[in-house]
Parts: structure tokens; sequence; C-alpha cells
């Protein structure tokens, strides 16, 4: 196996924070909540020092280095529908191909929607770390059991923000103030996501086998929250 560099050969450069594109994409996403583009527009524009900090913890660990190297890929695997479909009743895969198809979504859909932010980071180990955090977001849905509607997507950034991406609660309050009928979900996902272990980290590609219950329980999730949709 290829060695796994340490550190980048180069000094990271730090994105400075961006309030005025970062208040139109906020502003925009409020408007058309369904603007995934938009999301990562924000999140690129805020981030700063943030991703280099999430970046040096996943360096602390062999699998956080492989992410940060490249050579963690799931985005192949859930592009697979066929091999999805012949995993066991109740595992991970099946929940997700499940997800995606009641959902209408596909694992490139989130490709597109980042393309430009992320070909524009100048760090090779941050655009892999980008590259990570994308293709797993819809694992993470599974996961925590939190839907694609507004609430769901709001709690799945609240869940996200304690869980080592501060980045995220710039949507959080905006959402907590504007979507009054997330404000519960909004709160538990907070509680949630500081008592859950690091969902950044893991190592998806070989928890798609295993049943979500025991996935789950593993993480320290908990069963997922009854959720009832505040879709107008």
């Amino acid at each position: 196996m290829r060695a796994i560099a340490l550190k980048s050969r180069s000094k990271p450069s730090v994105r400075p924070f961006q309030p005025l594109r970062a208040l139109r994409a906020l502003r925009g996403l409020m408007r058309n909540p369904e603007s995934t583009e938009l999301v990562f527009e924000y999140l690129d524009a805020v981030d700063g020092r943030s991703m280099l900090r999430l970046r040096r913890r996943l360096m602390a660990t062999p699998f956080g280095r492989r992410i940060c190297a490249g050579q963690a890929r799931i985005v192949e695997r859930l592009r697979d529908r066929e091999q999805l479909a012949a995993l066991p009743e109740g595992s991970l895969g099946r929940a997700y191909l499940d997800f995606a198809r009641a959902n209408g979504i596909d694992a490139d859909g989130l490709v597109a929607a980042s393309d430009e932010v992320v070909s524009r980071e100048a760090d090779p180990q941050v655009a892999n770390l980008r590259r990570w955090l994308r293709d797993t977001h819809d694992l993470w849905h599974v996961a925590t059991g939190y839907g694609t509607d507004v609430s769901g997507e709001l709690a799945l950034l609240a869940f996200g923000a304690r869980q080592g991406s501060p980045w995220d609660l710039g949507i959080v309050i905006s959402g907590y103030l504007d979507w009054p009928p997330s404000r519960a979900l909004i709160r538990e996902a907070l509680r949630r996501g500081r008592r859950a272990k690091s969902l950044v980290g893991y190592d998806w590609e070989q928890a798609l086998e295993r049943p979500l219950g025991e996935l789950r329980a593993e993480l320290g999730l908990g069963e997922p929250p009854s959720q009832r949709t505040s879709e107008p």
C-alpha cells in the first residue's frame, strides 16, 4: 500500500471569512431550501480555519489519514444500485438504497452541486476531506434518521455542528429563527450530536453490509427521533 504523507508538502492556505458572500448564499438558501449548491457556497465562504482544524483531527487516526489522502472512496459503491440491492435486508447499504429511491436522489447529485466549490480548494488534503463529507452526507441522513425536508436537513446540520462542523451553525441559526416547526428537532439534534461518536472519520464503506440498528448502537445514535414533517 502506498504510504500516506502525514503533512501537506506546502503550507496550507487559510481562506478568509467572506461575510457578504455567506449572507447572499444564506438568504438564497432560506428562499429556496432545495438549492443544494448554495449550501456548499455558504460553507465555502465561512469555513476559514475550521476545515484545517478538522483535517488536523483526522490526521491523528489511520482512517482519517486515508480520507485526507483521497484513499477513502465510497461514491462508487453508492452508485452501484445492483450491488446495494444485493446486500442483506436491514443493512446500512439497503437502507441507503431505499432512502435514495424514496427521495429521488443519487450519489452523483451532491457531486454535481459541489464540484465548483471543491475545485477551488488549493490544499489537496482539504479537498479530499470536502469530497468525503459530501459523499457521506446521505449516509448521515440514513444513520441518524433525519429526513430531507427542511427540518430534517436543519437537524442534520445541527447534529454536524456538534460533531466538529461549526461552520454549519449559521444555517442552523437562520433556520431555527425562520422555521419554528423545526426548533424542537434542532435542539434534539444538537444534544444527540454531542453524545454520539464522530461520524466524520467513520469508515462508512465497511459498514454498508452491517445491520443499521447495530451500527446506530455502536455510534451512540440511539433510535431515530419521531419526525413530524414541517413542510407547508
